[in-house]
């Protein structure tokens, strides 16, 4: 095996363990919010939609730091560091008191972590370019998979154990995952010559061509995220009164659409370079806003699940697609700089997503915020047909 491999593979493993940690709290912090003594209704969709909002935007203003500094100092020390900064803090999450003191961590996880990018970048720095849509499909199969595992495993061990034994469950894996890069992953890393450098600030700026891309990961993940604070309590509207495993279903339904994201993902993977990437992205949001607007309609968890997974089956095309144009696109000493900017913009449509979608919600009701969530998909469609019109894929 090409050592490029077995070190992809090592990535790959640590990273499916992160994904799998962060999401394990998905399907219960509404929950949790009301464990820690918030009891409006109002108030735990506030709270929910701002838990949810706040490390999104911490993210986007340092993901493209670390990426910049990655460049210079290596991307593998910027992979263990998210790594490890997330064990450290979702124990701290565990110990919370109060919904303040969650917020409070949530805000030093957005600042710290951001795992995904530091993979990401690591990853394509390795890779060979011409392997890029195919190992940028499974790095984002696997995402998906751990996205799809993650709240199913978190929902029934909270529904089992607790919420805060949940989260010292998710530490001890990230500690693991960390503790795998730091000794297994062998980084080939040349310093870049000390040759006169733009100021920081300027090096944190993207390349104009890049922008169409991070537009549309930016209204993409605005639009996919706009239900999240408000989907469990979706969830325990449509369950019969009185019905205890609320964590574990909201799990599982989360999972349907990790799991048909990521067999979306593995899909584009093998294709490689047999599909036109922009027509096929195009495609791909457009079902995606339509489903949206199905969601609303919504009476049975049976019927959320069957939308859920055809959500995500197309919404698992797009990310590896635009992440395959970056790469191909990318220079090698750019690698940090350009998924930095790129997790950072997705992070900020994260930030932005669930925000709108609490206050949609507070002020109409649960089922207006997958309408939002439609109209904005729709927004992303023609945003793309502007952005990639002389594209060429």
């Amino acid at each position: 095996m090409n050592d490029w491999k077995k070190n992809f593979a090592l990535i790959l493993l640590a990273e499916t363990v992160s994904i799998v940690a962060f999401s394990f709290i998905c399907p219960f912090l509404p929950y949790y919010i009301q464990h820690l003594g918030v009891s409006d209704p109002k108030q735990v969709i506030l709270w929910s939609g701002l838990i949810v909002t706040a490390p999104a935007f911490f993210l986007a203003l340092s993901a493209p730091v670390w990426g910049v500094l990655g460049d210079r100092f290596g991307r593998k020390f910027m992979l263990v560091r998210a790594i490890c900064s997330g064990a450290i803090i979702l124990f701290l999450m565990g110990i919370a008191q109060t919904v303040v003191h969650l917020f409070i961590f949530r805000l030093f996880q957005g600042i710290f972590t951001g795992t995904i990018a530091a993979a990401f970048a690591l990853t394509a720095s390795i890779v060979p370019r011409e392997k890029s849509v195919q190992v940028q499909g499974l790095m984002q199969t696997m995402v998906f998979f751990g996205s799809a595992v993650g709240p199913w495993l978190g929902g029934m061990a909270a529904d089992a154990w607790g919420y805060q034994n949940s989260f010292f469950i998710s530490a001890a894996a990230l500690f693991i995952a960390g503790l795998v890069t730091a000794v297994g992953v062998r980084e080939r890393f040349i310093p870049p010559e000390p040759v006169e450098q733009p100021r920081f600030v300027r090096r944190l700026m993207p390349a104009r061509a890049f922008l169409p891309f991070f537009l549309v990961l930016f209204l993409v993940q605005a639009a996919a995220s706009l239900p999240t604070p408000i989907f469990p309590l979706f969830v325990q509207r449509l369950l019969p009164p009185g019905t205890t495993n609320l964590a574990g279903t909201a799990g599982s339904i989360f999972a349907v659409s990790g799991f048909a994201a990521m067999a979306a993902a593995l899909i584009v993977g093998r294709l490689g370079t047999k599909v036109r990437l922009v027509p096929l992205l195009i495609t791909c949001l457009f079902c995606c806003g339509i489903l949206s607007f199905l969601q609303c309609f919504s009476q049975t968890t049976l019927r959320v699940l069957l939308v859920q997974g055809g959500f995500g089956f197309f919404a698992g095309v797009i990310i590896p697609v635009v992440n395959a144009m970056l790469h191909q696109r990318s220079s090698t000493d750019e690698m940090g700089r350009t998924f930095g900017t790129a997790a950072g913009v997705t992070a900020l449509g994260g930030g932005v997503g669930p925000f709108i979608g609490g206050g949609v919600a507070s002020l109409f009701s649960l089922r207006a915020a997958f309408v939002a969530s439609g109209m904005l998909m729709i927004g992303s469609v023609i945003a793309a047909r502007m952005a990639f019109n002389r594209s060429r894929s």
